[in-house]
């Protein structure tokens, strides 16, 4: 290999190998080869002159770069140390090295400037990519090193992208010892630290161990519990989330990279459902390498706790992504399950007897969020050839979680919607003031209420929207009012529907979902917006489960199955303290601005200081709810609240 290194390689790992700090950097490393485990996941190389030079050679052989992602935000106490000790990269030739700053009050820029390394600027990037301030965050600035990166690369599989925080004492040789790594399996996604840590955190001491807290309470046990059942072969891995790692930028650029603290958590649970999708080992497509020790110690109880909760976070709906993923291989008959054992399955799930067993009342009366709304589409599609069936159980699916009467009929109206576009109504009969009454015999003996009634009859159907009170608001009616005006005056565009609703404001998601749901079924697929169907997560096993529950609907025949007609909530008179338990909250009041926190929380769209502690984070509805302090769900969610936990 020596015909790829210059005599200039030879002095740059002199001068590293004499620096002070490395040299101290240094004794964090165990020599001992016992010291490490004997587990092929587990590269167990130790920096030295040697290994650097070898990893330089094995790069430019394989046409390997790489780019160095630093975040900052208020760093000024260990930038300037941090970038001494990792500049040397550059003499390398052999990448790029920027920091990705977050508008920090202190000099750490003028520290960033002044030694001549690349600034970028959050906010600049922000503008440049529309993305709002105030959920700048470090998996934000990853994103930001990843674009930059896609930008300049030729070849994204020969590209590793290196990230390290700046304030826990990294240098050279750790960014090395992952390339090194890279350059001889070149088939990896992702590259881990195996670190000892210095864990002078909260109440705890200034032990050295083998991991953070948020590691040890969260990543590791979720993990080892969770993803093992589809990849067993990750209980070997180590539970290490370290502010150090390398990843593929083909790898990077394909899966979703949340703004807050589950970045690591994000990145690394891809990684092992690359494994499953490729079916390969975890080993494979992961590997950990010695860094010394990670010497961060400023983070305190309440930093912990929502790295904890983004943690958890993340794991959960990429757990879910995967179980989707397994799913649509089954569907996909890819799995090793045999015809009789699925036909079991199926004939066990229509016995006459199992839905008349289950309690689908669970909610409390006067509960009317448009939760209820906004995951329908699914029961409608099974139905369509069946209009009453569509349009009872669409009643139904919303009174699990919503006990409201408003909720129910507003269920039912929508479903009804749906069904008819499925069976061929032009969008003119959807929109026609008298759809209500031209179906009622799809409708039964129970009519809608007043509130629900009122929208079929065209309340919506208003010019001005925004100006003419339309919201898309937690409300329920608000909510159906709102998709529906987005379907009236799109048109003939899903993508202004989509755009209208959400630029209604308040609860634009939760309005989007309920106009797509709608749209979607009128215009097909073919018409989605390609632009947007392209970065769908799952979108194959999205395609897959509406074909099969389409066909499954299809095929369905009327059984023995007799649900009640009503639930209890639906047969008391609905008072006017229910009505407005949710119908007109006030949007300055205490209890919306925590539901607001609580969804940026839980879409992992937000920053540090806007993040509620996690041990009093709650759902949007039942913050709502609590503001009613007379009702049955106020006393319940306070109740819940008291048994969260406050800390770790």
């Amino acid at each position: 290999m020596q015909q790829f290194l210059t005599p200039k390689d030879y002095t740059t790992v002199e001068t590293i190998f004499a620096h002070p700090g490395i040299q101290e950097r240094l004794k964090g490393y165990n020599y001992d080869p016992d010291f490490y485990p004997r587990c092929s996941w587990l590269n167990r190389s130790v920096p030295s002159p040697q290994s650097i030079l070898e990893t330089v050679a094995l790069m430019r052989a394989e046409k390997l770069s790489a780019s160095i992602v630093l975040p900052s935000c208020n760093e000024a106490a260990n930038i300037g140390e941090t970038l001494e000790q990792i500049i040397f990269f550059r003499d390398f030739e052999l990448g790029s090295i920027g920091v990705y700053d977050n508008s920090s009050r202190d000099n750490t820029r003028e520290i960033v400037q002044a030694m001549n390394v690349p600034l970028f600027k959050a906010e600049e990037k922000g503008a440049q990519y529309n993305i709002p301030d105030e959920i700048h965050h470090k998996g934000t600035n990853l994103w930001f090193g990843i674009i930059d990166a896609l930008r300049t690369v030729k070849d994204p599989t020969k590209h590793i992208v290196l990230f390290a925080d700046t304030d826990v004492g990294l240098s050279v040789i750790e960014l090395m010892q992952l390339l090194r790594v890279f350059s001889e399996k070149p088939g990896l996604k992702l590259v881990l630290p195996f670190v000892t840590r210095l864990t002078k955190r909260g109440q705890e001491d200034g032990n050295l161990t083998s991991g953070g807290r948020a590691s040890k309470f969260t990543w590791g046990p979720m993990r080892d519990t969770l993803l093992s059942l589809y990849v067993p072969d990750i209980i070997e891995h180590p539970a290490q989330l370290a502010g150090i790692y390398g990843a593929n930028l083909e790898f990077l650029a394909n899966i979703d990279i949340p703004h807050g603290y589950g970045v690591e958590t994000a990145i690394q649970t891809e990684a092992y459902i690359s494994a499953y999708r490729n079916g390969l080992t975890a080993n494979e497509v992961i590997q950990f390498v010695p860094c010394g020790v990670y010497s961060q110690t400023g983070q305190g109880d309440h930093g912990i706790r929502l790295m904890s909760h983004d943690i958890a976070h993340e794991l959960m709906s990429r757990v879910n992504a995967l179980k989707m993923l397994q799913l649509s291989d089954i569907l996909n008959a890819k799995a090793d399950i045999s015809n009789s054992c699925t036909s079991a399955i199926l004939e066990q799930l229509q016995n006459p007897n199992l839905l008349g067993q289950f309690q689908v009342y669970c909610s409390t009366s006067g509960v009317a969020g448009n939760g209820a709304l906004m995951r329908l589409a699914p029961v409608p599609l099974f139905f369509y050839k069946h209009p009453k069936e569509a349009i009872e159980f669409s009643g139904y699916s919303g009174q699990i979680t919503h006990g409201d009467r408003k909720a129910y009929d507003a269920c039912r109206y929508y479903g009804a919607l749906i069904c008819a576009t499925l069976n061929g109504c032009t969008k003119d009969e959807l929109l026609d003031k008298a759809f209500y009454k031209k179906h009622k015999e799809w409708f039964g003996d129970k009519q809608l209420c007043e509130e629900i009634k009122q929208i079929a009859e065209g309340s919506y159907q208003k010019k001005g929207g925004y100006q003419d009170g339309i919201r898309g608001k937690g409300y329920i009616v608000n909510a159906l009012e709102a998709a529906l005006w987005a379907f009236w005056s799109d048109k003939d565009s899903f993508e202004n529907g989509v755009l209208a609703a959400v630029n209604l404001g308040d609860d634009t998601d939760t309005t989007a979902a309920i106009y797509g749901q709608l749209a979607g079924a009128y215009y097909g697929y073919r018409k989605l917006p390609k632009k947007w169907v392209e970065h769908v997560y799952a979108k194959k096993f999205i395609l897959n489960l509406s074909k099969w529950i389409a066909y499954e609907g299809k095929n369905w025949k009327q059984t023995d199955v007799i649900l009640p007609s009503h639930s209890p909530s639906l047969d008391k008179p609905v008072s006017n303290d229910s009505e407005t338990l949710y119908a007109q909250p006030d949007p300055e009041s205490d209890s919306i601005l925590l539901s607001q926190q609580s969804r940026r929380c839980r879409n992992g769209s937000h920053g540090n200081q806007n993040l509620p502690d996690p041990g009093n984070v709650t759902s949007s509805e039942t913050f709502n709810q609590a503001s009613k302090p007379n009702s049955d769900a106020s006393q319940y969610a306070q109740e819940q609240i008291k048994t969260l936990p406050t800390s770790l």
